[in-house]
């Protein structure tokens, strides 16, 4: 109930037009929406006849406990494999004074259960005055380079007047982020090295003798212009590949268009 109940008489002296009834307003920390009541005249007794021309008055209550709005901290949250754990940010705004709450689960997309990472689900309940939950989503690190993938993080149900933002992705039936897992830098950048050198070596080729394919594998990235400036890592890459590129150097350049 929002209100205390109220029952008594009014009277009104000779001359006066009007009357104030008091009626004491309950405010808590719920969010009910608003309510309406009716405070009803009856039973007038004057000396002279009287009509009561309104009998009957509508008092509405408005919520000023508003709970708020439910949205995702970021729409996209980027994650690394040895991280293990994907931690999503949820925040409440424009209005925290009720409980709410609502469920979440994940999705697949690119990025697979019990592959990539393991699948959850629950409610995340905010206590009044609450603005931010974590959702912890475990990772996999299978060690293996793979190429980035993502999985989707759906909050759906909202419970206790809160909404979701309409103008995010899912309006307002439900909120969604994308997770992104991406591979470990050193382990993709070392294994796209090693890509883009085989694959360099493999090419067709428009050197004209055997002498220029072995100065390309001998040197460190090709030339001893590039060698000049090559970092530690690009020498680490050359030495590991640098009998691949013999093994490339041995074969014959290819013949120039049109044959030869």
């Amino acid at each position: 109930l929002k209100y205390h109940k109220a029952r008594g008489t009014v009277v009104f002296d000779i001359g006066e037009e009007s009357k104030d009834i008091e009626i004491k307003i309950i405010d808590n920390d719920t969010f009910d929406g608003d309510l309406d009541f009716h405070v009803i005249l009856q039973n007038p007794v004057t000396s002279v006849p009287v009509k009561l021309n309104k009998a009957v008055t509508t008092v509405t209550i408005f919520d000023d406990d508003d709970p708020g709005v439910i949205l995702f901290d970021q729409d996209t949250v980027t994650v690394s494999e040895s991280d293990q754990i994907a931690k999503v940010k949820v925040r409440r705004y424009k209005g925290c004074t009720a409980r709410v709450s609502c469920s979440y689960h994940t999705e697949e997309a690119t990025a697979k259960e019990d592959k990539d990472y393991k699948a959850v689900e629950g409610t995340l309940e905010f206590q009044a005055g609450e603005v931010e939950k974590i959702i912890e989503v475990p990772i996999i690190n299978d060690g293996c380079y793979e190429k980035d993938e993502y999985f989707r993080l759906i909050l759906t149900g909202p419970v206790g007047g809160v909404k979701f933002d309409e103008h995010t992705d899912g309006g307002e039936e439900r909120c969604i982020a994308i997770v992104q897992i991406i591979s470990d830098d050193y382990l993709k950048t070392t294994v796209d090295r090693m890509m883009h050198i085989v694959e360099l070596d493999s090419a067709p080729s428009d050197k004209a003798s055997y002498a220029d394919q072995f100065w390309a594998a001998i040197y460190c990235n090709g030339s001893k212009e590039e060698q000049a400036e090559a970092s530690a890592l690009d020498w680490v890459m050359h030495i590991i590949s640098f009998p691949f590129k013999i093994c490339f150097a041995i074969c014959p350049p290819p013949p120039p268009p049109g044959g030869g």
